[in-house]
């Protein structure tokens, strides 16, 4: 059990570390995203070894879960695009990490409070629905920002 506490604390300072230190020391020289390989790695390095602190044995499950809600995430914005020559990009740019971002803090959000409830009916479609909601926002965010009053 103290493992996990460790990993999950050295997980969560690496991203800050990420987050706050190395993308605005990295941000001052670029002019493409890719330029941020240092901001990157440090904050997939810390994502990951706070999942493993979270899930502990279970890890493999929660990446699998994050591979396979991501494609689920690629399909439905490939379904919600519309025809033209851009959608391949919009599927690539906004599926991948609307798919990362939701499944990584349905992870969270089920560990906290999913975690120790019965195994019911009703827990799972909780589960799904939770999932859905993250997901329909963190999409409705990447797409528009903060003009989706805008655009609705």
């Amino acid at each position: 059990m103290e493992i996990k506490k460790i990993s999950l604390i050295v997980g969560i300072v690496i991203f800050l570390i990420g987050s706050l230190i190395v993308y605005p020391i990295e941000s001052r020289d670029i002019i493409t995203i890719e330029e941020l390989k240092y901001t990157f790695s440090t904050l997939i390095t810390g994502t990951l070894i706070a999942l493993y602190g979270l899930l502990g044995s279970n890890i493999l499950k929660g990446l699998l879960f994050l591979f396979f809600w991501i494609l689920i995430s690629m399909l439905f914005i490939y379904l919600w695009e519309g025809d033209g020559w851009g959608r391949g990009i919009v599927v690539f740019w906004l599926g991948l990490p609307s798919g990362v971002i939701s499944g990584t803090l349905f992870l969270i959000i089920n560990h906290f409070f999913f975690r120790k409830k019965s195994k019911s009916k009703i827990q799972y479609i909780k589960q799904v629905a939770t999932l859905i909601v993250i997901y329909v926002i963190v999409v409705l965010i990447m797409k528009w920002g903060g003009d989706i009053l805008f655009y609705m």
